[in-house]
């Protein structure tokens, strides 16, 4: 009798371990910066197959078309940035986010005239944004405000990230809000860089998304790719060289990979995450969001304490 419940106690407190029958083929779309480095090492290093989750990967445009794609019913979970999903969620598509994919401490903005340098530099200025309305956009904002400017006296123009720096070396823009790999090609052309003060150190930027329909159906499940993207976003955090090789494969960088400075790839949240781009929504881009943290963040996301 003793043996038999040895037995069950070491069956339930062994790791989970799939059959090949039991993988579960999931639908993700992605954007090709280093944001998702993670989340391709989830995919790549063996993270996401030991719970049993096969992601199968496609390239989009941005997070407010990853997010159309959901609405869809084209795919299962989105890697989209924060700003698209609190605007996603205030109208009224049931998006959580599982997981933060990227923070940003180097939110550097591109210009082509060295001298712009402040908020006020950039008024009557216009500045290229992967989504007007989106993350950049918001955050750049947010900045012009925090530095002395008028962010209203802004235009904003959108651009596929890829294609900024040529936009801000012919002039077609004064400066762009601008993800890596493309940041680092741009100093390699001559762009400089304007350095983000007076913004918190650390911003979140994007996190995986999924419909609360969808959580619910699959909460066994999702809960396992929690724990599978946490070990991936820390062996991320420890191997930046293995994260480069995976830039490879998922972005094109060719050589730029070796030297593309890498964002930091967070294992949980912290409860002020979604405050400052929730408060910078309201404040400069006429958002209503009354909702909170509980609302946007699943309930079984990793979270410090």
């Amino acid at each position: 009798m003793l043996g038999t419940v040895l037995a069950i106690a070491s069956v339930l407190a062994a790791p989970y371990q799939p059959c090949a029958q039991e993988v579960r083929k999931l639908r993700i779309a992605t954007i090709p910066i280093v944001d998702y480095g993670g989340l391709w090492i989830c995919m790549e290093k063996g993270f996401c197959d030991q719970a049993g989750i096969s992601l199968e990967n496609q390239t989009l445009g941005g997070g407010a078309a990853i997010i159309a794609a959901m609405r869809g019913g084209s795919l299962d979970l989105g890697a989209a940035g924060i700003v698209p999903t609190l605007r996603a969620r205030a109208q009224g598509f049931d998006l959580k986010i599982l997981a933060l994919a990227s923070a940003d401490s180097n939110n550097l903005l591109l210009v082509r005239d060295p001298a712009v340098k402040t908020g006020k530099d950039f008024e009557g200025k216009t500045v290229a944004v992967n989504e007007l309305r989106g993350v950049g956009q918001t955050w750049v904002m947010a900045w012009v405000a925090a530095n002395g400017g008028d962010p209203s006296k802004i235009q904003f123009q959108e651009f596929p990230v890829p294609g900024m720096v040529a936009a801000l070396t012919q002039g077609r823009v004064d400066a762009a809000q601008i993800s890596e790999p493309f940041r680092s090609e741009g100093i390699k052309q001559g762009l400089k860089t304007v350095e983000s003060q007076k913004l918190t150190d650390t911003i979140a930027v994007a996190g995986i998304v999924a419909t609360e329909k969808f959580l619910a159906e699959n909460e066994a499940l999702m809960r396992r790719f929690v724990d599978a993207f946490a070990k991936s976003q820390e062996y991320a955090t420890k191997n930046p060289d293995e994260v480069r090789k995976v830039l490879l494969k998922y972005t094109k960088l060719g050589d730029t990979a070796a030297t593309v400075a890498l964002v930091k790839y967070p294992t949980e949240f912290r409860r002020d995450d979604i405050d400052f781009w929730k408060q910078s929504l309201n404040q400069y881009a006429g958002a209503n969001i009354t909702f909170g943290f509980d609302d946007i963040v699943w309930k079984h996301a990793r979270i410090a304490n």
